[in-house]
């Protein structure tokens, strides 16, 4: 139990990485080869997007810019798209701007995911029922454990990796998809983070009994 927190905690600190930009570092980025925006006070990275764009805004004009006054304004049969966009753009997002003195804009990264929670959910989730069950020492109650974590950890990869993912790629094809109020990209990326978890807690509690039966098929 110790190690896998040790272990959690190491990967807790290793997705704190923060970086700083400047408007002007923003600013040379302007080609449709090399494509940054500012949209709401955040950094995009929209390079990749570029080529996939089939709006009628040519996004290759604002590259360099902040746009957040022209995709506000932008109305397309009465409709405003910036609820669409914004959920668009996180898988883009590269840094949060702040105004410096009027007239510099610095960027310190400010991850819109969150890797607390679904950290330490699984782990309460995982560990907590382990030990009481552990406790009582009933091996058809660890068996059910084990087995209830194995269902759940398949479902965990068909709705939230393999579902939602292959959700975001239909909204390129079916525009319709876009008009959902549901931020697929977040809820991939948090439930793909929760059974990544889940997943090394399960490996983690099961690794001594792969040993055992590795040894005993050495010997036999």
């Amino acid at each position: 139990m110790k190690k896998t927190i040790l272990i959690m905690a190491v990967l807790l600190l290793s997705f704190q990485t923060t970086y700083a930009y400047s408007f002007k570092d923003v600013s040379t980025h302007n080609l449709e080869s090399d494509c940054w925006i500012v949209f709401e006070e955040n950094v995009y990275d929209i390079t990749e997007y570029v080529p996939l764009n089939d709006l009628d805004i040519d996004i290759r004009t604002m590259c360099g810019k902040d746009v957040t006054r022209d995709i506000a304004s932008t109305a397309v049969e009465g409709e405003d798209y910036k609820t669409n966009t914004y959920n668009l753009l996180q898988q883009y997002l590269i840094g949060n701007i702040t105004l410096n003195n009027g007239n510099t804009l610095n960027t310190s990264k400010e991850n819109p995911y969150n890797l607390v929670i679904p950290l330490l959910l699984s782990i309460i989730l995982y560990w907590i029922p382990y030990m009481i069950i552990k406790t009582t020492k009933k091996l058809s109650l660890l068996k059910g454990f084990n087995g209830f974590w194995n269902t759940m950890l398949f479902l965990f990869l068909l709705i939230p990796t393999f579902g939602f993912g292959i959700l975001m790629i239909l909204k390129y094809h079916v525009p319709a998809l876009s008009n959902i109020r549901f931020n697929f990209l977040y809820w991939h990326v948090e439930l793909s983070i929760f059974m990544g978890v889940l997943g090394i807690n399960h490996f983690l509690q099961r690794f001594p009994m792969y040993l055992t039966q590795l040894k005993r098929r050495r010997n036999s």
